[in-house]
């Protein structure tokens, strides 16, 4: 555990060093990073999966984006009320709202695992945090 922990703690070290390199020279996006206002131009709601890096795969750097990530995309309060935030205090510069789904979502794949099988439900009734996020995938399962 002390090695995952310190692992985090390298490459965020890693983040705060000055490198005397154009990350352009690199490929690598630059955004505005410690700018004293957020001015992205895009929001986007993405899974949580890690296999997913949001940034990484627009080729996006700090300030480029606001993004708002859970499992399976699902729009639960905390997810429309950040969207929200951004789509009333961040007018000036979001432009896009994205929904960014993937394939083999875990989280949408236990949605229609119980909705085919309502009895796995059960295992799930004293997890209200899981519940919580798979019934709001469960509506759009029933849906389609």
């Amino acid at each position: 555990m002390a090695a995952l922990f310190e692992s985090l703690g390298e490459g965020s070290g890693t983040a705060r060093r000055v490198i005397p390199v154009d990350p352009s020279d690199l490929g690598l996006a630059t955004g505005a990073p410690g700018a004293s206002k957020q001015r992205p131009y895009a929001a986007v709601l993405g899974c949580s999966d890690a296999r997913v890096p949001i940034e990484l795969i627009f080729n996006e750097g700090p300030n480029d984006l606001f993004v708002v990530r859970v499992a399976g995309n699902g729009l639960g309060a905390e997810v429309l009320g950040s969207l929200k935030y951004a789509v009333d205090h961040l007018a000036g510069s979001m432009k896009l709202i994205v929904v960014l789904g993937h394939s083999g979502c875990g989280a949408l794949s236990a949605a229609v695992d119980i909705f085919l099988k309502p009895e796995a439900y059960l295992s799930l009734a004293e997890e209200h945090s899981l519940r919580n996020i798979l019934d709001r995938l469960l509506l759009v399962v029933h849906a389609a």
